[in-house]
This record gives C-alpha cells, structure tokens and sequence, in this order.
C-alpha cells in the first residue's frame, strides 16, 4: 500500500485509502506534553546521571518532530533543570554556550561529577555558576579535583542563594571560613549538605529549622550533630557517618532530640556499628522512621555484652515499630562469624513531601548472639516474619568455623524460623555451607514451602567443572526428602557458564535463564533434551 508523507509537525500519519487514527501521544494537549518533559528533566541521584541523562533525554525528545521540538526549545524551565556537567564536559564550547543561552532567566539545576577539569571547561563552568549563582535551585555535585584555586572556585557559596532549594557538594577538601555559607540568605533552603576535610557545619544559621533533609560526614563530632539537631524540627532524612575511633565517650544532652517527621534514618559506620549507639540512644523517631545502618560487628570478644546490648537496644526502637508498619514480603540475610545483616530485599520506596525516597530497612546484629537476643525474638514472633515468601541469603567464611562454635547454632536458629519462603536467592558458596552445615538434620527440614531456587551468576572458571555442585546436591537433598525444588533459575548466563547437563536427571524441575540479547529460556528436565543445558559450547547460551 502506497503511504503518503506523514505530517511530522502533528505525528499524524495517512494512507491513500483511509486515515489511520493518530497514536495517542500525537493528541495529547501542549500543556500536557510539558509536564511530561519537564517530569523527565528529574533525577534521582548523581549515580543515575551515568545511564539516564534528563539532558539527553531532553535532546532526543526534541528530534521526534516539529511539534515537540517547539515545545521544548521554547521553555526555559526544561533547559534550567538540565545543566549536567557530566554531558556539557564533553560537547564544545558551542553546544554548551547554546544550553546556557535555552535557559534564559529560569532556574537553575547543576549536577555531576567533576573529574580532571580541564582549564577551559573549569573557567566556562564556574564563570557560569558565580554569575548566575541567585538562580541555581538544585547543585548536586561531586568534585574530585585538587589545586590552590579551590576556594577561588567555590566563592560564591558565600553570596546569597534566594532559590537555592537543595545542596549537596562532596569534596577531599573544603576550604573553611568563618562566615556562613550564603551570607545566611537562604530562605527557601530544604536540603543540606556539604562535605569534606576542613567543613564546618553552619550551626547558627536562619535556615536550619526549614532543613528537610541533612547529612553529616564523620568530620563532625557526636556532640555536635546531636547539638544542631536540635534546630531541625522538620528534618525528613537524616543521614550520618561515623568514625571508627573515638578517643572519649561523648557528652550527650540530657534530654532526646525530638524529629517528629523523620521518615530515613541513614547511619554509614565506617567502622564497627557500635559506634552508632549515642545517636540512636538519642534520638527520638517517629514510628515510621525506617533505619539503614551499614558497618560491621568484630568477631572477636573485644566488644563487651554491655556494649552491645545497649547498641541492640536502641536499634530496637526504631526497627520494630517501622516493620509492624511495613512488613517486608521479602528478606535479604548477608551472615558472617561476627556480624548478622538484616534487610528489606524489595528496595522499597515512598513519596514524601515533594520526592520519591528510597526506604531500605537495613541493621547489623551480631550472629554468636542471635539466639539469646531479645530483638530477634521478637522480630520472629511478629507476625510478618513467618509470612516472608523471598529470601536473599549469603553465607561468608563460615565453612571452617568449629562444629561447637555458637556461629553454627545461631544463624540456623534464625533461618529455621521463615517456614513461608517460597522462592531462595542465593549462590554455590552459600548453598556447600548449608549442606555441610553439622545439623544437617535441621538444616534439611529449612524452607519447607520453597518452591523456586534462584541462583547469583556463576564465578566458576570456564572448563572447571566440579563433579557435584552445590546446587545439584542441594537439589537430591531437597528430592530426597520428599520437597522437590520446582524451578531452577540460573539468571542471566555469563560467557564462563559451563555445561548444567547433569540437571536432567531432576526429571519436572524447571529450569530457566536468560540468554544473550535478554531472551527467556526454558527446559523442563526429563524431556530427552539435555543438550539445550549445554551452556559452555551453545552460542549465546541460548
């Protein structure tokens, strides 16, 4: 059939018989069509700029047709939320002068990663913001760089920022000075922070008490960080790094720090988590906060009992009430001889205030204590816990750990406890250690309603084929119990698979991958195929 030229101005396209009806999007009103550019100028973090540019997307939006191109190039709005240095660094002076130019008096979103400036993009981007610094809105930036003109460079932080909503600037280096940052005229101010050695935090500044969202790095001290607290009774998100050592116990307020509205609470320990017990100790949540602490637990008995039930004690009060909230369909259990990782596997995220923000349960137990711990007995009485369908488990360095070692008894304890899990995501190294686990009796009635098997992606050297993986023995033990495994999923195969032929005597398991090109595969064992299990000789695995 003959096709007329379509009309790109409009999206509409005809045929020389009857009109076809105009896809949807081509109708869709002006209005409309900018609110949906301008959503996808947002960004969630730095790190998403590397695969998902709003600039990019903004150009590319632009070259559908003659309609969306007007739309876009004629808001300045679009063009103010696009600046991303990342992109700009490696277009010519031209381009980058046209991007600027687009933005007219709008204002301003500044983001990315500035990595071995060169002299004239240096020059071209700080003109650019010590300039127009009155309408930057969003500066989120991480600058690597090292010289004798930094402060030069970051000036204009000291000037006042009428529209500036949200900073976030992470440097080796932060020149300090005695005067606060934006001659303390910020007033629209809701997101704060600003690291690096030599960073004072502006503790009397107007501003702090709007604050929604703060980060302190471990260059601030205890007693610091609970002191300013203080003077934000709206924050949303807080987030605090700790240092591992601390010469002195802190002094502490007398009194708790009231954040009535804290929804995120981000403990980063660059050390042992213990060192995050005065902070905890100290606040007081609401019972929606949901805690994310990362650091370890020592394995050995340098850390007292008394130490750390105080520390498990005020993980408690936060964790509980956040779970009866929001109980977790799925688990992710990452265990060691010291430290027992406890966390929500499904990267859940609310809209609050203005943003979406991810909320990621996550705490640090110690595993020796696991069975005489009064948090985790009642975490596993809650209600939820036994309704838990996923979990995502790791076992580390624990193979050689004694046949009496506590260790042994206390993560079984935990594991026998998720009578629900219907679907185990886990890898060969997790799966040999459960099945030399010493009780192996109890180890063998774990999971009772597992149904699916989902494996990490394979480390195995190509060629070195082992005469008994883990996951096959893994799945005989299952069969030979009278619970077989259902389904078998490999994830997406990687060019050092080796032959899983050996699987077809599990005769009904379903096995599943994902091929090269992100195609789907499956075989169900028993059918007198065992060649498409041949992974290491079958081109794109698939």
């Amino acid at each position: 059939m003959a096709l007329v030229q379509p009309d790109r101005s409009r999206g509409h396209e005809y045929t020389t018989s009857n009109l076809i009806p105009a896809p949807p999007i081509s109708v869709l009103h002006e209005e409309l069509l900018r609110t949906i550019f301008l959503v996808n100028t947002d960004f969630v973090s730095e790190d998403n700029l590397v695969r998902h540019s709003p600039l990019i997307t903004a150009r590319r939006c632009s070259q559908v047709c003659r309609r969306w191109r007007s739309i876009i190039l004629s808001s300045s709005t679009i063009w103010g939320r696009v600046i991303d240095v990342n992109r700009l660094q490696q277009r010519k002076d031209d381009w980058r002068k046209e991007v600027f130019t687009r933005t007219g008096e709008a204002v301003l979103w500044v983001y990315g990663r500035l990595d071995r400036l060169g002299r004239m993009w240096d020059t071209f981007l700080f003109t650019f913001l010590q300039t127009n610094w009155r309408r930057v809105q969003i500066l989120v930036i991480i600058d690597s760089n090292h010289g004798l003109d930094r402060q030069k460079r970051w000036a204009f932080l000291k000037e006042p920022a009428p529209q500036l909503r949200a900073i976030d600037i992470e440097q080796t280096f932060v020149p300090s000075g005695d005067s606060c940052p934006f001659t303390d005229d910020a007033p629209l101010l809701r997101e704060y922070s600003v690291t690096g050695i030599g960073c004072r935090f502006p503790t009397n500044a107007s501003w702090l008490p709007n604050l929604t969202s703060v980060a302190f790095s471990e260059h601030y001290t205890t007693e610091g960080i609970l002191t300013v607290l203080q003077r934000m009774p709206q924050l949303v998100y807080l987030a605090v790094t700790t240092w591992d050592e601390t010469p002195h116990r802190p002094h502490l307020p007398s009194g708790k720090v009231i954040l009535p509205k804290l929804k995120i609470l981000e403990m980063d320990n660059t050390g042992t988590v213990l060192k995050a017990t005065p902070i905890l100790e100290c606040i007081a949540p609401s019972s929606d906060c949901c805690l994310h602490t990362t650091g370890y637990i020592l394995d050995g008995r340098s850390q007292g009992n008394e130490e750390y039930e105080q520390y498990e004690n005020a993980v408690r009060s936060y964790v509980v009430p956040y779970l009866l909230l929001h109980p977790p369909s799925a688990l992710n259990l990452c265990i060691t001889r010291g430290s027992f990782i406890l966390a929500d596997a499904a990267f859940p995220s609310s809209r609050i205030l203005d943003r979406w923000w991810p909320r990621h349960f996550r705490i640090v137990l110690k595993t020796p204590s696991l069975p005489s711990s009064l948090l985790m007995k009642e975490l596993i009485s809650s209600p939820w816990f036994s309704l838990v369908s996923k979990l995502e488990l790791s076992l580390q360095e624990l193979n050689h750990v004694p046949y009496d070692n506590q260790v042994n008894v206390s993560y079984i304890f935990t594991l026998n406890a998720l009578s629900s899990i219907t679907t185990l995501r886990t890898d060969d190294e997790t799966l040999a250690q459960l099945i030399q686990h010493p009780q192996s009796s109890i180890v063998s009635s774990l999971f009772p309603a597992l149904i699916t098997l989902e494996l990490f992606p394979a480390c195995a050297m190509p060629g070195v084929v082992e005469a008994n993986p883990p996951h096959h023995e893994f799945l005989k033990m299952r069969k030979a119990i009278g619970r077989p495994i259902s389904v078998l999923d490999l994830g997406t195969l990687t060019d050092g698979e080796n032959d899983m032929d050996y699987l077809d005597e599990h005769s009904g398991l379903l096995v599943r991958w994902i091929a090269y090109g992100g195609r789907t595969c499956e075989y169900v064992c028993g059918q007198g195929h065992q060649e498409k299990l041949r992974f290491e000789s079958m081109p794109n695995r698939g």
